[in-house]
């Protein structure tokens, strides 16, 4: 089927940008998934737990040596120090809020050593491409050559 002729669009330009289009959704699912499962691959710690390793730098050393290899960090000297502290921070954050009377808990996750502003860049939908991906229709030429009526 000629869409250029049937439909009014382009049809090099608009395949072109719809498999564009249909990739970038794809990559963006995938992008979606890993983020959740890695967000749900939590370090199975408990509050007893927790509290012993933020009462002892070796153990806190040792868990964030094991988040970093569960999460497949390797950074160097400086950036490691700087997460450790941020892991240390949030550890310390996720301990007071569940000894708090809360109806959940939290747990230390794929986020656990980010800095406030990295959390945030995974917060709401980004956007900043969605015109681009939209399918242009083809503008026709006026002729102004109309019939006076039509009969359907």
């Amino acid at each position: 089927m000629n869409l250029k002729k049937s439909s009014g669009i382009n049809a090099e330009y608009g395949e072109s940008n719809l498999l564009k289009c249909i990739t970038r959704v794809k990559m963006f699912r995938l992008t979606v998934l890993a983020v959740v499962l890695a967000a749900a691959s939590t370090l199975m710690v408990d509050d007893a737990k927790l509290d012993s390793v933020l009462a002892n730098p070796r153990e806190m050393a040792q868990l964030f040596e094991e988040f970093e290899a569960e999460n497949h960090r390797g950074n160097s000297k400086e950036e490691r120090t700087m997460r450790f502290r941020e892991f240390t921070k949030h550890a310390k954050e996720i301990s007071a809020h569940n000894h708090g009377d809360y109806s959940w808990k939290e747990g230390l996750n794929y986020f656990a050593d980010m800095t406030d502003e990295e959390r945030h860049s995974f917060l709401g939908l980004n956007v900043t491409n969605a015109l681009r991906n939209v399918v242009k229709l083809e503008k026709r030429a006026d002729s102004g050559d109309y019939p006076a009526s039509k009969s359907w």
